[in-house]
């Protein structure tokens, strides 16, 4: 599709490919840069997926903020159906760490921050992402993008896909999607925590392995948060609780962490640097863990900072 116009935009190289769509750079008819997304073929054939694929348009067009990409223009009833978004320059956190490795703890807590806050504009709009992974977040100048919202899902709406197909990518889908349960915010926050331990430690919580394997971790196992950064490990522990009532929504998350942040912009540079934090260090912790609670569960998940 090289050379492909679409509306006033034309098509210049592809970006990515995607189970559903292609990703390309395109200009403007005034040489601008922007990302389009086309359903592949032969897809576009298809109801179900052109359905999708309004979906996303319709969430693309609700959502606000620096933390998710702009629409600027769609089609989804075109023979080839296609959306038109800012194109955000940047790695991918897949990328970043796989060129220069695992995040310092201030970076780690940027990118915390940025998701949350991103989790917090898609749900304000009443979507659900449900396939928030390293891949999908974009490093950018302006801070951390999440991208690709092919399976969103309204939250009150009812699934459009079959109830035996788990929407998702293995080891980052929340436990309770593989049993069947209706995708909420919740499983975004399960995703959230996944990817902050991913770029804390360059691993995946729940290891490799074969798929059936990993997702047999997930469902059954706790994730190995052994080497993420302690002030941060806590509250990744309760984002990715097997119950998905017991974690916090992205409000309680961004609460949290303004909190570690500034408990870590007051430690001395050297204790930063030798000592953990510790339940006690933390100035009006109790309250903290209290007022998170009615937001999402800090307080039954047992977390301590």
């Amino acid at each position: 599709m090289e050379g492909t116009r679409l509306g006033e935009y034309t098509l210049t190289h592809r970006l990515a490919t995607g189970g559903m769509g292609v990703l390309w750079l395109a200009v403007t008819q005034d040489g601008s840069p922007v990302a389009v997304k086309v359903l592949r073929s032969p897809l576009e054939r298809q109801a179900h997926f052109r359905s999708r694929f309004a979906r996303e348009v319709e969430a693309l067009f609700r959502m606000t903020g620096p933390h998710t990409p702009r629409l600027l223009a769609a089609d989804p009833d075109a023979p080839t159906p296609y959306l038109v978004m800012e194109y955000v320059p940047g790695p991918t956190v897949e990328q970043r760490l796989k060129t220069a490795g695992a995040l310092e703890l201030d970076e780690l807590l940027s990118l915390a921050t940025g998701l949350a806050h991103a989790l917090a504009a898609v749900h304000g709009a009443g979507m659900v992402h449900r396939d928030l992974k390293p891949n999908n977040v974009i490093l950018a100048e302006r801070g951390p993008v999440v991208i690709d919202f092919g399976i969103v899902h309204p939250t009150q709406a009812e699934p459009i896909t079959s109830a035996d197909v788990v929407m998702g990518s293995p080891g980052w889908t929340a436990p309770e999607l593989m049993s069947g349960q209706r995708a909420t915010s919740a499983a975004d926050i399960f995703g959230w925590g996944g990817v902050v331990a991913y770029a804390a430690t360059g691993r995946n919580p729940y290891g490799s392995g074969p798929t059936f394997e990993v997702l047999d971790r997930v469902r059954y196992s706790d994730p190995d948060l052994a080497h993420v950064p302690a002030p941060i490990a806590p509250l990744l522990r309760s984002a990715m609780a097997a119950d998905p009532a017991q974690r916090p929504d992205a409000d309680g998350l961004l609460l949290a962490l303004a909190q570690v942040a500034d408990l870590e912009r007051r430690r001395p540079a050297r204790a930063r640097l030798a000592t953990p934090v510790r339940a006690a260090t933390l100035a009006g912790g109790v309250a903290l863990v209290g007022g998170l609670a009615a937001g999402g569960g800090l307080a039954a998940a047992g977390i301590a900072f």
